[in-house]
């Protein structure tokens, strides 16, 4: 049985300060305060949860490492095989619970949420219950511990047998799953005491000046029937604060000032913007946009992707090293190479505005993009036969259709006109895509550009890229290649066809 206590209402500054003394030396019992924090603390929960959301969502996969083997050596593509086959059965029937909360069940996403609580407080330790079955199948249930039952006096985890134990016993490979990181918590726990303290300062100050004083006059005097029940009266329309006076007495209270709230809500929201960024590398939108600064958000998203691919790294690595060679060596033996690992897969973000900015680019320099690409990168899917169409309008049939293309057989005039629109138009299409071909390299520098995370370094990127466009220019001209014989052939054409078609004399 564990020794359980409410930590929040022992969550002193000289406590935590004695707690994080105490973690540097090894003991680990501040996690009891740091999981009361990350429950009860809104700013705490909500960056925390999103960080959690975001790795349990990921889908996973089993990969091949290609550079283990030849690809001529067919025994061991076999093997691989094999091994990828075990460890998707292994992960697809792998079962994790909490161990102080068993009604939560689930599998590799709750896995990953729950070992990335080693971003938190540093570790995250899990106990392995191996279940091998008579047919040579391996399955596991993995159970997540408290982290104050373990201890960190000589550089590694040692698990405590009672709360009142200084050290701890050893922890055999394959009997626990751990996960370390550099954790936050560390640097959040001063910034909470403070917005702590800050906060119930704010609801004294609230409390004192935040409501008026009823003030009751009366001729009666002190102590007399009228002047006790004037106090009564008080008592009863007042809360905790009033005044009875003589009329000879006098009392007066100064204007109060209270710019003291305005200083209160600041420092709140600084404390809270500070929380919320160093859980998640950068504030929340919504913190952000009730401040009215944008700053922070603005580049929120890239800032998730990068976070997003550094959890998924760290679940991926310690699970190759901790699992996945465990699994394949107990099902095709010690001496086996590990020929395959298991990886979360960060998902794809998609800027839809920058894309579709670059599909237009495109277009106006004829580069050709197809509409399977299309649909395929922004999630469309191609319309069934008889499908009522967005944006569809009635087309004349085809008999119609060619009664109107169809010129009268004496309407000469038409027939050139005919002739010439097409010659334009085809000249338009061909100097389009000669144009683009000339450009195709700016862009491709531009493209890279667009897709750089950092915001700085994209800016000084485009500027770079605008000084070089006079270069770029004289480059092109000097060199026409195929834009300038397209050009030569169209004009050609023009005049002949303008020749041709001069009144004769």
């Amino acid at each position: 049985m564990q020794f359980r206590f409410n930590p929040v209402r022992q969550a002193t500054a000289e406590r935590l300060g004695t707690e994080l003394d105490a973690f540097y030396t090894g003991s680990l019992t501040i996690a009891r305060f740091w999981e009361a924090m990350q429950n009860r603390d809104p700013e705490v929960r909500t960056a925390g949860g999103k960080r959690g959301d975001a790795v349990e969502t990921l889908n996973w996969t089993v990969n091949v490492d290609e550079d283990a083997f030849d690809d001529d050596d067919s025994a061991m593509v076999a093997m691989a095989d094999a091994q990828k086959d075990a460890l998707q059965r292994f992960y697809s029937h792998l079962r994790v619970t909490d161990i102080m909360k068993q009604d939560v069940m689930g599998g590799v996403g709750v896995l990953a949420r729950q070992m990335l609580d080693a971003r938190a407080k540093g570790w995250a330790v899990h106990e392995i219950i191996w279940k091998p079955d008579p047919n040579g199948e391996l399955a596991a249930e993995l159970r997540f511990c408290p982290l104050y039952w373990f201890e960190n006096r000589f550089g590694k985890l040692r698990f405590l047998e009672s709360d009142y134990q200084t050290y701890g016993i050893e922890m055999k490979a394959g009997e626990w799953l751990v996960t370390a990181a550099d954790n936050y918590m560390e640097a959040v726990t001063t910034l909470w005491l403070c917005k702590r303290s800050l906060l119930q300062a704010w609801v004294r100050f609230c409390e004192k000046f935040g409501q008026p004083l009823p003030v009751i006059k009366t001729d009666a005097p002190k102590g007399s029937a009228e002047w006790n029940n004037a106090e009564d009266a008080l008592a009863a329309i007042g809360e905790d604060w009033g005044l009875v006076l003589n009329n000879a007495a006098s009392l007066e209270f100064p204007p109060m000032d209270r710019s003291g709230d305005n200083t209160f809500q600041s420092l709140h929201e600084d404390l809270k913007r500070t929380i919320v960024t160093i859980i998640l590398g950068s504030d929340l939108a919504t913190i952000s946009a009730g401040s009215g600064q944008g700053q922070g958000a603005s580049l929120q998203g890239q800032e998730d992707a990068k976070r997003e691919r550094a959890d998924a790294s760290l679940i991926s690595e310690t699970l190759n090293r901790q699992l996945d060679k465990f699994v394949i060596n107990y099902m095709f033996g010690p001496d086996v190479p590990v020929l395959v690992k298991f990886a979360l897969v960060p998902s794809k973000r998609q800027d839809i505005a920058q894309e579709l900015a670059v599909d237009k680019e495109f277009r106006a320099m004829g580069v050709e993009i197809s509409k399977a690409d299309i649909r395929e990168r922004y999630g469309r899917s191609e319309p069934k036969d008889g499908e009522e169409l967005v944006g569809e309008v009635d087309q004349p049939d085809s008999a119609e259709q060619d009664q109107q293309d169809t010129p009268e057989p004496g309407d000469a005039m038409a027939n050139e006109a005919q002739f010439a629109n097409a010659l334009r138009n085809e000249a338009i299409k061909e100097i389009a895509k000669a144009r683009a071909l000339e450009v195709v390299s700016i862009a491709d520098t531009l493209k890279d550009v667009l897709q750089m995370d950092d915001a700085g370094k994209m800016l000084n990127a485009l500027k770079t890229w605008q000084l070089n466009a006079t270069e770029r220019a004289k480059r092109i001209l000097a060199n026409p290649t195929q834009f300038g014989l397209v050009w030569e052939k169209h004009l050609a054409t023009n005049v002949l066809t303008g020749i041709s078609s001069a009144p004769k004399a």
